[in-house]
């Protein structure tokens, strides 16, 4: 179950600086952002603050409650109270929220909400990936005329993805794609939707809102060419859709021809099987190489009165304790729709909020004309009421069970006596979040994970015991493959730490175990390992075919002697970090081949890179070649890298692939290391000289770090600017060594000709900070993708036609691999129970 965010405006004085001169706050909560008109509120409801901190509670001037006490209000600009809600949904286990974004507030001239908007967003995102949760932009297309519409979304869209918010890792994705809902391209005036919202019924009034076929066809290109790797569009509408194929038959077929999803709200049971039907048969009839999931949203209640003045447009739906939107989740889950959407987390204007609220009347404002509530469900209810409702409904899901027709008052009652509250830092041990397009072996795959979860959370290193135990290799497999299934799972959202956490266990169980995920293994590759395309002193590269499709085969060069076997170990934590990584500006993991022969190989799969690496690149093209763009894509590739708590280790032009439509991307991350803050993650590994910070040469063991990335990264500008490896003049590694030792250096004053090279001013500062011998001094990659970004660069090239669906889609899914969940639980309780007692001893593994 997951919930929609209403417009996320919520401002008050004090909560930050003001959002405009003179701007005073309420923003949302009055119809005066200035100062609070107590006769033209713009909400039915209140929030109930009482288990929000004194920081999060914001006094309204001359507004008591019958009792004289103060009332106060929440503002969505304030941190704290963003992570409180998303910590909310963990412990009720909703899956997270899409944030709604109004596309009258994206116009030109209105500039000033649209940076309140991603003030919030900021907010959101940075709660998401605390409490394990996910968001995915919602926008809403209904408050605005069709001839502006494109223009100003393709606009807005830009801007989103240029500030990074689709590579979070608490960004919301369905198979690999990000996640995004469109609502308007279906629209009734407010006269049906009354009726619709009183009655419960289906009923079709359209009104033309001026959307054609074409334009809609040119809306999701543009959103779609925006995003290389995919994009997973729902749309919405208010009513069913056999209702609008009748009467727009035309536009239907567009529309669905266009969506991935579609989201249906406020219509019956059987109306919603009829949709189901109706929606199989559309696909079968036009013989659609796609499917669509049926989505619904549900509604605890609707008044709006205050929001229109009570004027025209203003609807009531009465929640009647909690029975109404029980009766929708009862209709959904007995029509076999999994997937829920509620309406909404926190939208007070619009009387449906999820968020506790305040339904006594004693306790609202004393004024009768401030705030009346559209009916009263009693002064006894409490005001998570409805929260608890949503937790019961997301585990009935998750479960596949069907919600009985009558709210379980009882169970309701005893919510906290049989669900355990959340610590503020182990949001994500909540419940598990329902997404309908998995089917999961209950309970023991929920069981093994709650003890995953346990000994995430244990600061005492697991791999460390694993190997004590000498684990068998079939159950060092079996725990790859499980940590690798629930790592991909979007149906299980985790705090960015314990994804971080079981990344690092994956490539330790790679490094020890020789051991990884059996999803990864790929068939029918039709390759000569005799013909290799360029060879190393430890491997080869080869051109091999996959279903028709051109890809690289990167192989080991197997010896009878123990470096062979260092290097496949290695090999194998390079495709475990390596599959894991989802970015423009990274080469796509395809997965690995074993090819059959009397030598075990594991053979790492990619895409085929005609264009070879950045050096042979601007050796072949010196003329044509955007060295900034290129060096801009290297940045981003970086910061995703870094964002994902992984360092590369290694970058240099050699280790930077150009795509066939000339775009940078990083590889070779057989050097990288997982950053984490335990003393496991400190490695030694080789260092080519002439791009290393000069503090991996200061000690014997070489801890690579972010900022020792970003020297690198000075080291591949030099490269690009100049056509030469940094520290070219001097004619051995030691003498850089020793040069680096000294201090005081760096590529450019080491350079003889230095003088004759023609440096952009930025780019030239920019590299100066990169190689500060200070490791501290040095910018972030989020510093360097910002000076790009200032630099305005303009990119003609056509987007990358590399296709990452269709060999990812394999391991992503690993619904054919099976997993012996009893010997995994028992397994994972051992570990357990041994990281609780301190002895590695006590772990023993049943044959």
């Amino acid at each position: 179950m997951e919930e929609s965010s209403p417009p996320p405006r919520f401002t008050c004085p004090g909560d930050a600086d003001p959002i405009w001169p003179g701007h005073q706050g309420w923003t949302t909560w009055f119809h005066s952002v200035n100062a609070p008109d107590l006769e033209r509120p713009a909400v039915d409801f209140l929030p109930d603050l009482s288990s929000y901190s004194p920081s999060e509670r914001y006094p309204v001037p001359g507004l008591t409650n019958s009792l004289n006490e103060q009332i106060c209000l929440f503002s969505s600009r304030n941190p704290t109270t963003v992570q409180r809600h998303f910590h909310w949904m963990a412990e009720h286990g909703v899956a997270g929220a899409f944030v709604h974004r109004s596309c009258r507030d994206i116009l030109p001239g209105r500039e000033k909400f649209r940076d309140l908007r991603d003030e919030v967003l900021d907010h959101i995102c940075a709660a998401a990936e605390k409490e394990g949760r996910v968001f995915a932009i919602y926008y809403d297309m209904s408050d605005i005329t069709a001839p502006s519409l494109l223009e100003s979304l393709e606009r807005d869209w830009t801007h989103l993805i240029q500030k990074g918010i689709l590579e979070s890792p608490s960004y919301l994705r369905q198979n690999g794609s990000p996640v995004l809902m469109l609502k308007g391209m279906w629209e009734y005036n407010r006269t049906t939707r009354t009726k619709q919202l009183k009655s419960l019924l289906h009923v079709v009034d359209p009104l033309d809102s001026g959307l054609s076929g074409s334009l809609i066809k040119s809306l999701t290109a543009m959103l779609r060419r925006r995003v290389p790797q995919g994009l997973y569009i729902v749309g919405m509408i208010d009513g069913s859709l056999v209702g609008m194929a009748e009467q727009e038959p035309e536009l239907t077929d567009v529309r669905l021809g266009e969506y991935d999803a579609v989201v249906t709200a406020l219509i019956p049971s059987h109306t919603m099987s009829v949709d189901n039907d109706f929606l199989k048969k559309w696909l079968a009839v036009r013989g659609a190489p796609k499917s669509i999931e049926h989505i619904v949203a549900v509604f605890p209640g609707v008044s709006n009165h205050n929001s229109y003045n009570g004027g025209p447009g203003s609807v009531s739906l009465k929640r009647n304790g909690g029975q109404t939107l029980w009766t929708q989740l009862h209709n959904a889950s007995n029509a076999g729709i999994r997937t829920v959407i509620g309406f909404s987390w926190d939208n007070f204007p619009n009387g449906s909020a999820l968020l506790p609220t305040v339904f006594s009347k004693g306790l609202l404002p004393q004024s009768d004309k401030v705030l009346p509530p559209t009916e009263e469900d009693g002064p006894d209810l409490p005001s998570d009421w409805y929260m608890r409702i949503c937790g019961l409904a997301a585990k009935a899901l998750q479960e596949r069970r069907t919600l009985p027709e009558t709210l379980p008052q009882a169970e309701l009652e005893d919510y906290w006596i049989v669900t355990p509250r959340l610590g503020t830092n182990s949001a994500a041990a909540s419940s598990i979040a329902c997404d309908t397009s998995a089917t999961l072996p209950l309970p023991l795959h929920k069981d093994c994970v709650t003890l995953l979860l346990d000994i995430l959370g244990e600061e005492k290193s697991v791999r460390k015991y694993w190997v004590a135990a000498n684990l068998e290799h079939r159950d060092a497999q079996l725990l790859s493959n499980f940590l690798s299934k629930v790592r991909d799972s979007t149906f299980l959202p985790m705090t960015h730490k314990n994804m971080e956490r079981m990344l690092h266990l994956l490539s330790h169980l790679a490094q020890s175990f020789n051991v990884f995920p059996a999803s990864y293994e790929l068939k029918g590759i039709n390759c000569d390992l005799n013909k290799p395309q360029q060879e190393g002193g430890f491997g080869y590269v080869c051109k091999a075919i996959h279903n028709g499709q051109l890809v690289c085969v990167k192989a080991i060069r197997m010896y009878e002697r123990p470096t062979s076997a260092q290097h496949l170990k290695g090999l194998s934590k390079e495709l475990i970090l390596w599959a894991h990584l989802d970015h423009p500006n990274v080469v796509p993991f395809y997965g690995v081949w074993i090819p059959k022969g009397p030598l075990f190989r594991t053979c790492v799969v990619s895409p085929w890179m005609e264009n070879g690496n950045l050096t042979e690149y601007l050796t072949r093209f010196p003329e044509t070649a955007s060295r900034l763009l290129l060096l801009s894509d290297v940045g981003h590739g970086l910061d995703f890298l870094h964002r994902s708590g992984i360092i590369h280790a290694d970058l240099k032009g050699a280790n930077v692939l150009v795509s066939s439509t000339g775009q940078a991307m990083l590889t070779d991350f057989g050097a990288s290391h997982i950053a984490m803050t335990m003393p496991t993650t400190v490695m030694a590994s080789a260092i080519t000289p002439q791009w290393a910070a000069p503090e991996l040469l200061s000690t014997d063991q070489m801890i690579h770090t972010q900022a020792s990335d970003i020297w690198a990264f000075g080291c591949v500008i030099y490269e690009v600017v100049s056509g030469r490896a940094p520290f070219y003049n001097l004619k051995s590694a030691l003498q850089v060594l020793i040069a680096l030792t000294r201090g005081n250096t760096d590529p450019v004053k080491s350079d003889p000709e230095r003088d004759a090279l023609q440096l952009d001013e930025r780019l030239a500062a920019l590299m100066s900070r990169c190689w500060e011998y200070d490791e501290h001094s040095r910018p972030t990659s989020g510093d360097v993708v910002q000076l790009f970004r200032d630099l305005k660069v303009s990119d003609k090239r056509p987007l990358p036609r590399v296709d990452k669906t269709a060999l990812t889609a394999s391991h992503r899914a690993a619904s054919h691999i099976e997993i012996d969940y009893g010997r995994l639980y028992e397994i994972l309780k051992r570990t357990r129970e041994t990281l609780v007692q301190g002895s590695v001893d006590d772990i023993q593994m049943e044959n």
